[in-house]
């Protein structure tokens, strides 16, 4: 599959659910066995604020959420603080129990692979990383294949991470049913302003500008205006 033909399918797709096929794409293109591409917001230890496209055995998928080893997993710690793609056979392990995540994949397509980290824009703290794996051993075990095929690899993850963000963006925005005026104190928020700065730009009140966040509050289902703010950043969405 060639990058522009991946564009176009991404962009007529609507959830992750429905970008796996396209992944399974990915995976016969490379010569590969299977790929999780996964996406979440750095720090944040929750489940829900992971997305998964699946090209993989649900078995694998079943055991790492019902385990909860995304709290641990070394290619999500990688993907934390490096930028870098690494062959999976590289990768730093600190744990035990993060070699048992890499052992417990290789019995599932992954017994050699390329892990891919990808990150946003400073206004996102939404990462990615794209997981690619052989059942071969050997397959992609050597700098040559690695350095062969890591273009289009890392390629392939920015689309998926691009997919990710967009659909975060369009759930959020159809959820909330944000307004231009709604974005717009948001901004202001994120930008350090008061209420009183904030009322000042919108000839309004502090109480008023109080009462907008109260209710953008609850529409965002968060607690706080910092929080309301930080939310919608992290989609993307305040520029």
């Amino acid at each position: 599959m060639d990058i522009y033909r991946l564009h176009a399918e991404l962009e007529r797709l609507r959830s992750p659910a429905d970008a796996s096929f396209v992944l399974h794409d990915f995976v016969r293109d490379f010569g590969a066995t299977a790929a999780i591409f996964t996406s979440y917001v750095v720090g944040d230890p929750t489940l829900d604020s992971y997305r998964f496209i699946l090209a993989a055995d649900t078995v694998l998928c079943d055991t790492y959420q019902k385990r909860f080893w995304f709290l641990n997993d070394p290619c999500i710690v990688y993907a934390n603080s490096n930028t870098e793609p690494i062959r999976v056979n590289m990768l730093p392990m600190a744990t035990s129990a993060q070699r048992e995540i890499i052992d417990y994949a290789a019995q599932y397509g992954f017994a050699s692979g390329f892990v891919v980290p990808v990150h946003g824009s400073a206004s996102s703290s939404r990462a990615g990383v794209l997981f690619i794996g052989s059942s071969a051993p050997e397959k992609f075990r050597t700098r040559e294949a690695f350095e062969r095929q890591r273009p289009i690899a890392r390629l392939r993850a920015m689309e998926l991470y691009a997919f990710i963000l967009a659909s975060v963006r369009r759930e959020l925005l159809e959820s909330a049913d944000l307004t231009t005026d709604d974005l717009s104190l948001l901004r202001m928020q994120r930008d350090g302003y008061q209420s009183k700065d904030m009322a000042k730009v919108l000839n309004t009140t502090p109480a008023a500008v109080d009462t907008r966040f109260t209710r953008l509050n609850r529409k965002l289902g968060v607690a706080t205006r910092r929080m309301a703010s930080d939310l919608v950043a992290q989609a993307g969405i305040l520029s």
